[in-house]
């Protein structure tokens, strides 16, 4: 893969499919900076993993600094294929600058939206109703705090990234995050690495309202009682039941995405 300047690889950031190809294209791609997005406080242990620390000893000191909030077994399954990719990285390309850039901030309002989530989506197997007004509350204040997030993560990044070649790793957000730092001086570009993706319910409903918002108008409700309802299907009638997301997402795709049928 070609690379000039700075380029954001976009992928669902949930799936390991995808973190395997990220892997993959970055085994082949040629890189002056790598930008991860993974907490801040892990720079230096991922930097360590950089110039060869064994994984086994890496992965000790995350569970003991206690940053990452989910479940540690969940997220490594999620980002173990870049991690193999990264340990030892550095010997192999001296020049390379290694960065985690995720801000704090944004990990404690994901998983705020998360056990929000959880407990409204209880709410309604309990009840069968749908909040409208408290989904909305609950979007509005998640989409106030991840923006400003990605502020700080483009000053981040900007302040690191030098003249050569960089890649910054992210989740959609990623065209949201190219925006700031051009506003920060640099020329950044984006590019999807895993597709055709096909967003859930609660992707959907983000991207939905956050579109609602720019547009200054008001959420449409049985829309968004439409994908509430999506949601709480694919929640119980896929994740509960998979042995991993992977497993769920790809059970939910062939079930539910009659475009990828093969008659």
């Amino acid at each position: 893969m070609l690379l000039d300047g700075l380029t954001i690889w976009i992928f669902p950031t949930s799936l390991r499919l995808a973190s395997e190809r990220v892997a993959n294209l970055l085994r082949l791609a040629s890189f002056d900076h790598l930008f991860l997005n993974l907490p801040r406080r892990l720079e230096g242990l991922v930097r360590a993993l950089g110039e060869g620390a064994p994984y086994e000893w890496f992965m000790r000191r995350v569970s003991d600094l206690m940053v990452i909030r989910e479940p540690l077994t969940s997220w490594e399954y999620r980002v173990q294929p870049i991690l193999k990719i990264v340990r030892g990285i550095m010997n192999e390309r001296h020049r390379l600058r290694l960065w985690c850039y995720k801000s704090q901030k944004m990990e404690e309002s994901s998983i705020r939206m998360a056990e929000r989530v959880a407990r409204l989506i209880l709410r309604l197997n309990v009840s069968g109703k749908i909040e409208v007004d408290e989904w909305g509350e609950m979007l509005t204040r998640f989409l106030e705090e991840s923006g400003e997030s990605l502020e700080d993560e483009a000053r981040y990044i900007a302040e690191r990234f030098e003249d050569g070649v960089g890649v910054c790793l992210s989740d959609f957000y990623g065209r949201e995050l190219r925006e700031l730092l051009i506003r920060e001086g640099l020329d950044a570009r984006f590019t999807y690495v895993f597709k055709p993706y096909h967003f859930t319910p609660l992707e959907v409903l983000l991207r939905e309202f956050r579109r609602w918002r720019l547009r200054g108008l008001p959420p449409l409700k049985e829309r968004v009682e439409e994908l509430v309802r999506c949601h709480s299907e694919f929640i119980r009638d896929y994740v509960l039941t998979s042995g991993s997301y992977d497993e769920a997402y790809l059970r939910w795709l062939c079930d539910r995405a009659a475009w990828l049928r093969v008659g």
